[in-house]
């Protein structure tokens, strides 16, 4: 419950988690559902990464292609 309760109240620093995925040349995202934010994040603060957002099975065919 402790372990719980600290995530919920710690901030996440999604630019700090960006700027490591970037240095490790991370050439691809995709994000899983719910989806949506992070990737829209993700397209402004790490130009030139494909991104994706998968929520549903039609957006399956838009991952492949990040991915080919």
């Amino acid at each position: 419950l402790e372990s719980l309760v600290e995530q919920v109240c710690r901030p996440v620093r999604w630019d700090l988690c960006m700027s490591r995925l970037t240095e490790m040349g991370v050439e691809q995202l995709l994000e899983m559902p719910p989806a949506g934010t992070l990737v829209g994040l993700a397209k402004r603060g790490m130009k030139g990464v494909p991104a994706a957002a998968v929520n549903t099975p039609e957006d399956l065919e838009a991952a492949r292609k990040i991915l080919a």
